[in-house]
């Protein structure tokens, strides 16, 4: 658990879906990212998509968050962005 008694941290790499959810009162979360904003790098994941398997501690109705995070997709819509091609055999 991260709190503010031993300022813990957590190390995401660019590109890892990553998410939170904070349960006590006024919490602010604070994170650095490696360049500005752009919102055409803006992607995410739908945060309760069944397929990711993610028991949060909270329901949809009682979340608070961004227009854009509601709009993300589910994985399997998500999952045709990326596009797998093994590399070639120098040996052919």
């Amino acid at each position: 658990m991260l709190s503010t008694v031993d300022w813990n941290r957590i190390f995401i790499p660019e590109g890892f879906a990553h998410g939170c959810c904070t349960l006590g009162p006024d919490t602010e979360v604070i994170y650095k990212v490696s360049a500005y904003y752009l919102p055409e790098h803006d992607w995410g994941l739908l945060w309760n998509d069944p397929a990711l398997g993610i028991a949060w501690p909270v329901s949809a109705d009682q979340t608070l968050m961004s227009d854009t995070d509601w709009t993300h997709p589910v994985l399997i819509l998500f999952a045709a962005t990326f596009l797998y091609e093994p590399p070639s055999n120098p040996q052919g």
